[in-house]
C-alpha cells in the first residue's frame, strides 16, 4: 500500500475497519507495513509520531544540566533524541522551525575521548553527522554534550556545549504497537484464537482473549474444548442426564446431546419428556388404548401404563385380556341344593320313621284290640250281657238315692 495516496479521511476508514474506533483528536499515529501484516503505532498524548524512525518524540521547555535531562526521559520510559539519520535531522528541523529554545539532544563525549557518542543508543558510534561548521570546537577535559536550535545557528545543527549548562531537552520513545485486528505478538504475526468471543481480540503480547471465549471453550487462549459433561458460556452448563450414551456426552458449544436421547425424551438437548401418550426412544410409540385413566397415560420410557388397566386387559402394557373370573355360585346353588336335598332326605326319613313307628303302634293295638274281640267272644253270653247292664239295672246307687217325683 502506498501511504501517501490515502487521504486523511481514507486512512481513518482503513483504521476503524481494521483496528476499530480510533479517536484522532488523542492518538497520533502512523500505519506501516511489516512482514506483509498491517499493525498501527500510537503514540501517548502530547508525543508527536515520526514515522520515518518509528518513533514518538517530545520537546520539554524546563531546562536542566544534560545528566538530568537525560533522567527525566528515562522516567517517562524514553531516552534524549538520538538524530542516526538524514531523516531525523530533517523532522527535528521541521519541528524546531516554531521553538526558541536550545535542546539537550543524547550525544556526548567523554572525557577522555575526543569521539562523540550517542549515550543511549544500541550502536554508539556516530553513522551520520550534522554538525554545524566548526563543531565541535570545545577542547580540554570538560564534559561535553551537544545542542540543537542554538541561538545564531541555523535550525536542525549541532553544537557543542558544557554539560553542565542548563537546556531544554528533547526525549524520544518506542510508539505503542496495535496489531491488526485479530494479530499478537512482536511482530504481529500470530493470529488470536478463532475461538475468542465478542470481537475476536486477544491482548497484542500474549493473544489472551479479551472478552472472553466462545461458547464451548475455555483457557487464557480458549484452546480448550469444555470438559465432558459441560457445555456453553464459560462450559457453564451441564449436559442433560437424558442424554443417550455414556458420559451424558454432548456438543460443548450448544449442549446438543452427540448421540441422541434416551427412551422416553427429546428434543436436541434432550430436556423434554415425551408428549402425553407417547413414549420410547424418540417418542414414537403410543401409550396402549387400553391403560386406564382418562389420558390413557404409560411410563415415557417403557411404556408401562401408569394407572393400571382398563376392564378386561391386564400386564403391565394392558396388552393382555384378562381371564373372567370363576362363577362359583354353581356350586353355592349346588351345595344349597344339596343341603336342602339332605335335610329333605332327613326329613323324610324322620318322617318316615315316625310313620313307621305310628304304624307298629297301631297293629300292635289292633292285634291287642282283635285279641279283646276274641276273647269276648268266648265268654258266657250272661256274662256279656251282666257286664253291660244299665247302671240302674244293675242297681246303681247313684240313681237309687235320687228322689221320686
Amino acid at each position: 500500500m502506498n501511504k501517501s495516496s490515502l487521504t486523511e479521511p481514507d486512512l481513518f476508514s482503513r483504521l476503524a475497519n481494521s483496528f476499530g474506533t480510533i479517536d484522532k483528536n488523542r492518538h497520533h499515529f502512523f500505519f506501516l507495513l511489516e512482514c506483509n501484516i498491517y499493525f498501527l503505532m500510537l503514540c501517548p498524548p502530547g508525543w508527536l509520531e515520526n514515522g520515518f524512525v518509528n518513533k514518538c518524540m517530545k520537546f520539554f521547555e524546563n531546562k536542566e544540566p544534560f545528566a538530568k535531562a537525560r533522567a527525566a526521559c528515562n522516567s517517562k520510559g524514553g531516552k534524549l533524541v538520538i538524530s542516526e539519520n538524514c531523516f531525523q535531522t530533517v523532522f527535528l528541523s521541521d519541528q524546531l522551525e516554531s521553538r526558541n529554545s536550545t535542546y539537550w539532544i543524547g550525544l556526548k563525549r567523554n572525557r577522555l575521548s575526543p569521539d562523540f557518542v550517542w549515550v543511549d543508543a544500541p550502536v554508539a558510534r556516530l553513522a551520520h553527522r550534522n554538525w554545524h561548521r566548526f563543531n565541535p570546537n570545545l577542547t580540554g577535559n570538560m564534559a561535553v554534550c551537544a545542542v540543537i536550535n542554538s541561538p545564531g545557528i541555523a535550525k536542525g545543527f549541532w553544537v557543542d556545549d558544557l554539560c553542565s549548562k542548563k537546556h531544554a531537552f528533547v526525549c524520544q520513545k518506542d510508539p505503542v504497537k496495535i496489531c491488526h485486528r485479530g494479530h499478537f505478538g512482536p511482530q504481529c504475526k500470530h493470529r488470536c484464537s478463532p475461538r475468542c468471543d465478542g470481537s475476536g481480540d486477544c491482548d497484542i503480547t500474549n493473544g489472551t482473549c479479551l472478552s472472553g471465549c466462545l461458547p464451548g471453550f475455555k483457557g487464557a487462549l480458549c484452546n480448550e474444548p469444555c470438559d465432558n459433561g459441560t457445555y456453553g458460556q464459560n462450559c457453564a452448563s451441564s449436559c442433560s442426564l437424558h442424554c443417550a450414551g455414556h458420559g451424558n456426552g454432548c456438543r460443548h458449544q450448544d449442549g446438543k446431546c452427540t448421540l441422541g436421547c434416551r427412551s422416553g425424551y427429546k428434543g436436541g438437548r434432550c430436556d423434554r419428556p415425551c408428549r402425553p401418550r407417547t413414549y420410547g426412544q424418540g417418542c414414537v410409540q403410543n401409550c396402549s388404548a387400553n391403560c386406564a385413566g382418562r389420558f390413557k397415560h404409560c411410563n415415557n420410557s417403557d411404556g408401562k401404563c401408569t394407572m393400571g388397566c382398563t376392564k378386561g386387559f391386564t400386564g403391565p402394557f394392558c396388552d393382555l385380556a384378562a381371564e373372567k373370573p370363576y362363577d362359583f355360585s354353581i356350586f353355592i346353588v349346588a351345595a344349597e341344593c344339596a343341603f336342602s336335598t339332605l335335610a329333605c332326605l332327613i326329613i323324610s326319613a324322620l318322617v318316615l320313621s315316625n310313620k313307621k313307628a305310628k304304624g307298629q303302634k297301631s297293629s300292635a293295638d289292633s292285634a291287642r284290640e282283635f285279641s279283646g274281640l276274641r276273647e269276648l267272644s268266648h265268654q258266657e253270653p250272661h256274662d256279656f250281657d251282666e257286664s253291660h247292664q244299665e247302671p240302674h239295672e244293675l242297681g246303681d246307687p247313684q240313681h237309687e238315692h235320687e228322689p221320686q217325683t
